[in-house]
């Protein structure tokens, strides 16, 4: 077991909450909630709401992604405003995994994403996502139309979706995992001019 060096957290600490994204979360007697981005070599201060000599003893998430932490001094549950945990993936929708025959533009669509705040929408024409075509991270909406003009005929293209938040960002996509929505593929996409 590893001891951190002495931290500037001036309380005993009663819990601990590690965020996927490596931050960590610590409930403390009589001064509230502090927070690590350095695996707990600096602290600070995390301002939800709560008065300063709370004392907090358990910490969780919601499904959601945003902490709850419990204030034992004021028998209250306080709830932060911004998710801690980044959002889940995304699950593609359509167009369907070898769709072919394509003349017009395309709409791309997909299951919002608990607590995303945006998406980063990626095309490619390889599946490794090396000679990506459409790198597009401004997205508030689940769908995405993609004008024709931009792909060839005869060609194969991949997309992905990954939500992002303010923790971080989503789990990315695994390729050839299809079946749970990750990666969908565009195949030998025939475009009529």
């Amino acid at each position: 077991m590893n001891v951190l060096p002495r931290t500037t957290i001036s309380a005993m600490v009663d819990c601990l909450y590690v965020a996927k994204n490596g931050y960590i979360y610590a409930g403390t007697s009589g001064r509230g909630v502090y927070f690590s981005t350095d695996s707990g070599l600096t602290w600070q201060p995390f301002m939800n709401g709560m008065g300063a000599y709370e004392e907090v003893n358990d910490l969780k998430t919601s499904p959601t992604g945003h902490l709850f932490a419990n204030g034992a001094f004021h028998q209250r549950v306080y709830e932060t405003i911004y998710p801690v945990e980044p959002p889940q993936t995304v699950k593609l929708i359509s167009p369907n995994d070898d769709t072919t025959g394509l003349i017009s533009d395309i709409k791309l669509d997909w299951d919002t994403a608990f607590t995303t705040a945006r998406y980063t929408l990626q095309v490619s024409t390889d599946s490794l996502f090396s000679n990506i075509i459409i790198n597009d991270s401004t997205l508030v909406l689940s769908e995405y139309n993609l004008q024709s003009s931009l792909l060839q005929s005869n060609s194969e293209y991949f997309w992905r979706v990954l939500g992002k938040n303010f923790a971080g960002k989503g789990i990315g996509h695994k390729l050839g995992d299809s079946q749970q929505g990750f990666l969908l593929v565009l195949k030998r996409m025939f475009l009529k001019n």
